[in-house]
């Protein structure tokens, strides 16, 4: 039976937007008239199995979505994509190129309470990736979409354009939304200190299998448009392998043990065949 809802914004999660003077934005939840959660909402779905872990096994959940973009000649005329940076990949004469862009960015971030992790060009033409701390899956999947927000409203004050599609052109590499997963126990990170493979406990170890036994399946829901299958394809970081490996890029799960020292705090799992295209709430839940 169809159900009428409406939206209702958490404005426990109000954000004064920095990138666009004058707004707010604060995620939503969909409720029916007759003030019920609605089925099809998936920011419930996924607080329900992050709580559902925490009260049948005791896991907590720590998420983050880098966010991969092209930045393109706000200029160029029609739908024409002409990239806005022509420095090589990963260099900083790209930084150089978009001038004052991305230190507006992250002072928008900052401001909106986002903690930025790394901002660096990509490999693509025009490409840049942003890194952000991670926290609960569902606030992980809402600063994903704020994130997103910030990028194109500060992009726009510099006259450019942006996009998060899988694929912007046919050939080359696109553009990824990898999901970090760890899972903790009792304020305990389980991908680390453990006696497992790469340091991972049990717990870590059964986690990361499951994962990979049902990858073909969920990439219905993490690679989820055609463009998203332009973008995977081998040798392209993409992580079109269904196979797991310690910082192996090839993968599609690769796991991070982190850096020395920090490895308690830092160790994680990335899940590689996901793209933007994705719905955040859900990529964020397998």
């Amino acid at each position: 039976m169809y159900k009428r809802q409406r939206l209702y914004p958490d404005l426990d999660q109000l954000v004064v937007l920095a990138g666009q003077p004058g707004w707010a934005w604060a995620p939503v939840d969909r409720i029916t008239q007759d003030g019920q959660r609605h089925p099809g909402c998936t920011r419930t779905f996924l607080r329900r199995i992050v709580t559902e872990a925490a009260e049948h096994h005791g896991l907590a959940f720590r998420a983050a979505i880098e966010i991969e973009w092209t930045v393109a000649r706000g200029d160029a005329p029609g739908d024409t994509f002409t990239p806005a940076t022509t420095g090589p990949a990963y260099g900083a004469a790209r930084q150089v190129e978009l001038g004052d862009y991305p230190a507006d960015l992250l002072a928008a971030c900052a401001a909106q309470g986002i903690d930025v992790e790394q901002l660096h060009p990509e490999y693509a033409a025009g490409q840049f990736e942003i890194s952000v701390g991670a926290v609960d899956p569902v606030a992980a999947a809402d600063r994903s979409v704020l994130v997103r927000q910030t990028v194109r409203a500060v992009a726009q004050r510099h006259g450019l354009r942006v996009s998060f599609a899988p694929a912007v052109v046919g050939q080359g590499v696109g553009n990824g939304g990898h999901v970090h997963l760890s899972a903790w126990r009792e304020g305990v990170n389980l991908h680390s200190g453990g006696e497992g493979r790469y340091g991972m406990r049990a717990e870590a170890e059964s986690f990361t299998a499951g994962l990979l036994a049902h990858l073909p399946g969920l990439t219905a829901v993490t690679a989820p448009s055609p463009a998203s299958y332009l973008r995977l394809r081998p040798s392209q970081w993409a992580g079109v392998f269904t196979a797991w490996g310690r910082e192996t890029r090839e993968t599609a799960l690769r796991v991070i043990t982190g850096t020395a020292g920090l490895r308690d705090q830092a160790a994680n799992l990335e899940i590689k065949p996901v793209d933007l295209a994705a719905n955040p709430y859900l990529a964020s839940a397998p």
